[in-house]
Protein backbone atom coordinates (compact mmCIF):
# COMPACT_ATOMS: atom_id res chain seq x y z
CA UNK A 1 0.00 0.00 0.00
CA UNK A 2 1.06 3.41 -1.04
CA UNK A 3 -0.21 5.63 1.84
CA UNK A 4 1.00 8.92 0.56
CA UNK A 5 2.64 10.64 -2.41
CA UNK A 6 3.56 14.52 -3.49
CA UNK A 7 4.34 15.92 -6.45
CA UNK A 8 7.22 18.18 -6.56
CA UNK A 9 6.49 21.76 -7.13
CA UNK A 10 8.85 23.34 -9.35
CA UNK A 11 7.35 21.79 -12.79
CA UNK A 12 10.36 18.83 -12.90
CA UNK A 13 7.64 15.96 -13.13
CA UNK A 14 8.67 14.37 -9.86
CA UNK A 15 6.57 12.50 -7.99
CA UNK A 16 7.43 11.12 -4.54
CA UNK A 17 5.80 8.15 -2.85
CA UNK A 18 6.45 6.63 0.34
CA UNK A 19 5.14 2.83 1.90
CA UNK A 20 4.02 1.12 4.76
CA UNK A 21 7.56 -0.60 4.92
CA UNK A 22 9.48 2.11 5.54
CA UNK A 23 10.41 3.36 1.50
CA UNK A 24 10.44 6.10 -0.45
CA UNK A 25 10.66 6.11 -4.02
CA UNK A 26 10.80 9.20 -6.72
CA UNK A 27 10.14 8.66 -9.75
CA UNK A 28 10.02 11.00 -13.17
CA UNK A 29 6.58 10.39 -14.58
CA UNK A 30 7.64 12.10 -17.97
CA UNK A 31 9.22 7.93 -18.15
CA UNK A 32 7.23 5.62 -20.57
CA UNK A 33 7.58 2.44 -18.27
CA UNK A 34 7.98 1.99 -14.78
CA UNK A 35 11.13 0.47 -13.97
CA UNK A 36 13.03 3.62 -16.08
CA UNK A 37 10.68 6.42 -14.06
CA UNK A 38 12.41 5.05 -10.88
CA UNK A 39 14.92 8.22 -10.35
CA UNK A 40 15.55 7.24 -6.43
CA UNK A 41 14.85 4.85 -4.17
CA UNK A 42 15.78 4.69 -0.33
CA UNK A 43 14.97 1.27 0.87
CA UNK A 44 15.18 1.85 4.10
CA UNK A 45 13.67 5.67 4.37
CA UNK A 46 12.37 4.59 8.35
CA UNK A 47 11.84 1.80 10.32
CA UNK A 48 7.97 1.90 10.24
CA UNK A 49 5.11 2.86 8.08
CA UNK A 50 5.08 6.31 6.36
CA UNK A 51 2.60 8.27 7.15
CA UNK A 52 3.18 11.76 4.97
CA UNK A 53 5.79 12.82 2.98
CA UNK A 54 6.40 16.56 1.14
CA UNK A 55 8.65 18.67 -1.19
CA UNK A 56 10.11 21.88 0.34
CA UNK A 57 8.48 24.85 -2.21
CA UNK A 58 11.97 25.08 -3.83
CA UNK A 59 11.68 21.23 -4.85
CA UNK A 60 15.19 20.18 -3.36
CA UNK A 61 14.20 18.40 -0.34
CA UNK A 62 11.59 16.28 0.78
CA UNK A 63 10.46 15.53 4.31
CA UNK A 64 8.83 12.54 5.50
CA UNK A 65 6.97 11.59 8.67
CA UNK A 66 6.74 7.66 10.52
CA UNK A 67 4.82 5.87 12.59
CA UNK A 68 7.56 6.28 14.98
CA UNK A 69 7.45 9.24 16.02
CA UNK A 70 10.74 10.58 13.62
CA UNK A 71 10.68 13.13 11.10
CA UNK A 72 13.41 13.19 7.86
CA UNK A 73 14.50 15.63 5.81
CA UNK A 74 16.31 14.63 2.47
CA UNK A 75 18.03 15.66 0.22
CA UNK A 76 16.52 14.84 -3.12
CA UNK A 77 19.46 16.67 -5.32
CA UNK A 78 21.96 14.20 -3.52
CA UNK A 79 19.84 11.32 -2.82
CA UNK A 80 21.36 11.27 1.27
CA UNK A 81 19.45 12.08 4.52
CA UNK A 82 19.80 15.54 5.80
CA UNK A 83 18.20 15.17 9.67
CA UNK A 84 16.06 13.34 11.64
CA UNK A 85 14.12 14.26 14.12
CA UNK A 86 12.86 12.31 17.03
CA UNK A 87 10.34 13.42 19.85
CA UNK A 88 7.05 13.03 18.63
CA UNK A 89 5.50 10.55 21.30
CA UNK A 90 3.05 8.94 18.84
CA UNK A 91 3.07 8.66 15.00
CA UNK A 92 3.68 11.57 12.69
CA UNK A 93 0.65 11.89 10.51
CA UNK A 94 0.60 15.04 8.79
CA UNK A 95 3.87 16.99 7.86
CA UNK A 96 4.12 20.29 5.50
CA UNK A 97 6.77 23.40 4.65
CA UNK A 98 5.08 26.46 4.95
CA UNK A 99 5.07 28.96 1.79
CA UNK A 100 9.01 30.15 1.72
CA UNK A 101 10.33 26.58 2.88
CA UNK A 102 11.72 28.85 6.18
CA UNK A 103 9.67 26.07 8.68
CA UNK A 104 8.05 23.03 8.45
Amino acid sequence: AVPCIDFQPTGSHALASADASGIINIYDTRASDTKSALVQHYSSAHSDRINTICFHPGGNYLLSGCGDGSLRVWDVREGRLLYSLMGHEDSVTSCSFNSTGDHF
